[in-house]
C-alpha cells in the first residue's frame, strides 16, 4: 500500500443491485473508504486529501434497515443542505413535510423528529457545528 494512503477503519460500503430486468443480479461488491494525500498543501499549510473507494475482499454484510422516521429525517437533512439552509428549523420543517409521523398531531411530529435526530447524532450519522447540521 502506498505510504500516502491511510485506512479510515472498518467502515465499508456495499454496492448491491436491487432491480434487474433481463439477467441475474450481480453479486454485491464491498468497498472501503480510503483517504489519499494529494501531495499538496492548502494556504494554511495543511495537506489536501481526497476520499476514494477501494474494492475490499471482505464479505458483504447486510445492514439492518433504518426505521422510517430516521430515514425521513436524514433525507430531509440532505434536502435542506442542498437548498442551502441546514438550520434545525429548516430541517424540522422539511421532515414534517415528508410525513415523519403518521399523526397530524404537532406534538407527535415533534417527538418523532427529536427522537430520530438524536439517534442520528448519537450514532455519528449527523454532525452539528455552530447550529448548522451536516451529514457526518
Amino acid at each position: 500500500m502506498c505510504p500516502l494512503i491511510s485506512n479510515l477503519g472498518d467502515k465499508a460500503v456495499t454496492l448491491t443491485s436491487t432491480k434487474t430486468k433481463d439477467h441475474e443480479s450481480p453479486a454485491p461488491i464491498t468497498f472501503k473508504p480510503i483517504v489519499v494525500d494529494l501531495g499538496i498543501v492548502d494556504e494554511d499549510k495543511k495537506p489536501v486529501t481526497s476520499l476514494v473507494l477501494v474494492e475490499s475482499d471482505e464479505s458483504p454484510t447486510k445492514d439492518k434497515q433504518m426505521p422510517k422516521a430516521q430515514r425521513i429525517t436524514l433525507d430531509a437533512l440532505r434536502t435542506v443542505i442542498v437548498e442551502g439552509d441546514a438550520s434545525e428549523t429548516a430541517w424540522k420543517a422539511k421532515a414534517y413535510s415528508l410525513d415523519i409521523s403518521s399523526s397530524d398531531n404537532p406534538d407527535s411530529q415533534r417527538k418523532a423528529f427529536d427522537r430520530a435526530k438524536q439517534h442520528l447524532v448519537d450514532h455519528g450519522l449527523v454532525a452539528i457545528k455552530d447550529g448548522v447540521y451536516s451529514i457526518a
